[in-house]
């Protein structure tokens, strides 16, 4: 690399350490974090609907996402401890009943828990409880998984499996529990049963097409969903992820060639390499697509589909499905525009790209860094805001899956040139 660039590239490391102790600073406090979110009008814009920006309870937007950054930082500074623990007690004074999900109530603050537990140490006693609830939820989720599958039913919709509020998200956090908990080493072989069913299951009849069993709703929809958040790259990231760990059931290497064959089916490639659809419709099916190279982010789009696959490729050995995985990945970076990716956050902005492209260690990071640290905006409440896409105005927003807790984790990340201490990035599958 020449002298130029190397210079460069630390001069980008560290504008990034100065903004990521700026942003730490702006979001140590869990009260004033919270006023400012919660101000009026600081809300999303959801069609003819308005929805509030602070969901404390939530790992996206709320007290856990937060507590999050502050429990990584810790694992070096422990000055930064007081944070941590401030907004998981924040977190753990929220609603936490209901359906379990990753990304919201019991499991979201288990996470935090978990991270926090990795800096420095305790949570044993509140991680005890809060496993065995979400250690129920999970199993019950998974058998009713299974027995639509066994049924012949489509599994009818993607929140039963996907990242951020089914089995796939809670079976990565019983991953990061098992050596802790016998309990959720087993409720995870659970959720490994309900993938590998519906991942081999032959194909289900929908309105007189042929379609696979991880066919359901999704948001307004009803499709085969193709992003990691909410798609099928979760499961076989899991499926990977678990595989990689030395836990493994039958038919669970099946389940993720099955998986990349499906994946294989509905890619498209241009001039740039390989990408994916959002989601395949009934009319896909029929032999009518009509897509073209959307967005490439984590949460959507070939960034967080060749992740998975590079995932599974090495989990079973397969140089090819690897080989694809880095033309996707490169194909995303070599398009990604403002169009594209239009905020800084993980999960369909910059930072997410940035943190996919370290973890495979493709691409010119130090450039994807620079877009993250180019939205920069020290006048604004935390130093970061987020672009509404469909209204006319910025917005405020602290949190970890769009907003600044993540943006700072993923630039934490990059100026230390180290991978996450806590593993805050299992909540993405990244880990």
């Amino acid at each position: 690399m020449p002298w130029s660039a190397m210079n460069q590239g630390d001069d980008i490391r560290q504008r990034a350490t100065q903004v990521v102790a700026d942003l730490a600073a702006r979001l140590a406090d869990p009260a004033t974090v919270a006023a400012v979110t919660d101000a009026p009008g600081n809300v999303l814009e959801a069609g003819p609907l308005t929805v509030p920006i602070w969901r404390p309870e939530t790992l996206g937007d709320g007290y856990p996402g937060v507590g999050l950054l502050f429990a990584e930082l810790a694992a070096a500074d422990p000055r930064w401890r007081a944070a941590a623990h401030a907004h998981l007690t924040a977190a753990a004074g929220t609603a936490l009943g209901g359906r379990s999900r990753l990304f919201s109530g019991a499991a979201a603050v288990a996470f935090v828990g978990q991270a926090a537990a990795c800096a420095y140490g305790g949570y044993s006693e509140l991680l005890e409880q809060l496993d065995r609830h979400l250690c129920r939820s999970a199993t019950h989720l998974a058998r009713q998984g299974l027995a639509t599958v066994r049924a012949g039913q489509p599994i009818g919709d993607d929140t039963l499996y996907d990242v951020l509020s089914g089995i796939t998200g809670l079976g990565r956090y019983l991953l990061a529990r098992r050596d802790a908990s016998d309990l959720a080493d087993a409720t995870l072989t659970e959720v490994l049963r309900c993938l590998v069913a519906i991942a081999v299951a032959g194909d289900v009849r929908v309105d007189g097409v042929q379609v696979p069993a991880w066919w359901g709703a999704s948001g307004s929809r009803d499709c085969l969903n193709v992003g990691l958040a909410h798609g099928v790259p979760g499961p076989l990231a899991l499926l990977a992820l678990c595989w990689l760990a030395g836990i493994r059931i039958e038919g669970q290497d099946a389940a993720i060639a099955h998986i990349v064959a499906l994946l294989d089916r509905w890619r498209r490639t241009d001039d740039n390499g390989p990408y994916w659809p959002l989601w395949v419709t009934l009319d896909d099916h029929r032999g009518q697509p009509s897509w073209s190279r959307r967005r490439d982010a984590w949460c959507y789009g070939a960034a967080g589909v060749g992740w998975a696959l590079d995932l599974a490729g090495i989990a079973l050995d397969r140089a090819d499905w690897r080989a694809e995985a880095a033309a996707a990945l490169r194909g995303s970076l070599a398009t990604a525009n403002d169009e594209t990716i239009d905020n800084p956050g993980l999960c369909h902005g910059w930072a997410g790209l940035l943190h996919i492209a370290r973890r495979m260690a493709i691409g010119t990071v130090d450039v994807v860094a620079e877009r993250v640290l180019d939205a920069y905006a020290p006048d604004s409440a935390f130093g970061f805001r987020y672009y509404q896409t469909e209204g006319t105005w910025y917005a405020e927003r602290p949190g970890f899956l769009d907003g600044v807790a993540g943006v700072a984790l993923a630039l934490h990340s990059y100026a230390t040139g180290e991978m996450p201490r806590t593993g805050w990035d299992a909540a993405l599958l990244l880990s």
